[in-house]
């Protein structure tokens, strides 16, 4: 069996639209309204791996890590804009029923430091990108379509590692809109991309990446629900 890896915070991931959703306002009444707007303008670099194993009820536990790392300018919702790098880690595991793709009972870890080792940067024109030995405090949480609730101590764990550029450069334009009756969601990028090689380790573990990118671009996500 085989399914895509998820894209840690790349196109902002599933990761970030369960932390969004637990964070948002519930809309008071059926009008909907924008909860929860995030957008960011820079150089970013990305890996992730995630493992699936069939269960015997039809289901499938999957698990997997990734790390993001972006340099730039961000802005959450209203807020003013924030400049500089930051890194953002995450570890994930999930239940999938195999009949539908549907994912219950998801539980994370994740967590985001500017505080990054010295050397830690990104090409900018996407040849490499490096991350010294940086330590990120995640938190632990479970999660359902719905919202979040923290869940468990948070722990500290250190991240490094290498992202060399394969292949061509090319120019990317991606636009997204869900709609599952109660939340409306809004992915855009735009800018240039490369596929990459990761070479580095995770909390002390090799992350043997399935999915690695570097990017130079901008990038926007904004959720709206109503009940």
């Amino acid at each position: 069996m085989s399914h895509r890896p998820r894209r840690v915070l790349g196109g902002f991931a599933t990761a970030l639209v369960l932390l969004v959703l637990a964070a948002a306002p519930v809309a008071a009444d059926t009008v909907p309204q924008e909860d929860f707007s995030f957008s960011q303008s820079g150089l970013s670099a990305d890996a992730s791996t995630e493992v699936c194993v069939e269960n015997a009820d039809a289901t499938a536990t999957c698990s997997g890590t990734g790390v993001f790392l972006f340099a730039g300018k961000a802005r959450v919702g209203g807020e003013g804009a924030i400049r500089g790098a930051e890194l953002c880690a995450q570890a994930f595991t999930y239940t999938l029923v195999t009949a539908t793709g549907e994912a219950i009972d998801f539980s994370n870890e994740f967590g985001c430091t500017m505080d990054l080792g010295a050397g830690s940067v990104i090409a900018k024109d996407l040849s490499t990108a490096t991350l010294t030995p940086t330590t990120v405090t995640i938190q632990g949480e479970t999660c359902d379509e719905i919202s979040c609730v923290p869940a468990g101590t948070p722990r500290d764990i250190v991240v490094e590692g290498t992202w060399t550029g394969v292949g061509q450069v090319v120019r990317e334009q991606y636009r997204s809109v869900t709609d599952d009756g109660v939340c409306v969601s809004r992915d855009r990028s735009k800018g240039s991309f490369r596929e990459a090689t990761f070479a580095g380790t995770f909390d002390g573990q090799p992350l043997d990446a399935q999915y690695a990118s570097l990017r130079n671009g901008k990038f926007s996500f904004s959720v709206s629900c109503a009940i």
